[in-house]
Formats: C-alpha cells, structure tokens, sequence
C-alpha cells in the first residue's frame, strides 16, 4: 500500500491495518525486500519500540532526580 520500506512507519499499516485485524481479516504488511509481516507481528513491533522508549524516559527521569538530589546536597 506504501513507498515506505518499513510497515511500521506506514499510516495505512497503523490505522487500516489495524482495523482489518480488528474485524478478523489476514493483513500482511510487505517490507522493502519483499518479506512480509503479519499485522499481529507489526504490532508487537510496535510494542517493543513503546517499551524501549517509556524504559528510557524512566531512567532518564530518575537519573537526573538523582542528579539533582546529588547537587543539591
């Protein structure tokens, strides 16, 4: 459905994609080499990339509460 390479970076793959998936359709998302990805794949995908991210937003909050409670001391 999209130029993009990968199907995660496809609006079509998020919103249309999951609604297919929603009403029990088979959705395959084809990357660039022509490999193919179920939806049910995209999202766990998907949910990794948002676990590694609210992870690193954590420690960087409380890296730097410990920054500043060392400073501040």
């Amino acid at each position: 459905m999209c130029t993009e390479k990968d199907p995660i970076d496809c609006h079509r793959s998020i919103l249309v994609g999951r609604a297919f998936d929603d009403e029990k359709f088979d959705v395959s998302n084809i990357h660039e080499d022509g490999s193919a990805e179920t939806q049910e794949e995209l999202i766990e995908r998907q949910n990794l990339i948002k676990n590694r991210q609210q992870d690193y937003k954590t420690f960087i909050m409380v890296y730097y509460r410990k920054r500043v409670y060392t400073d501040c001391t």
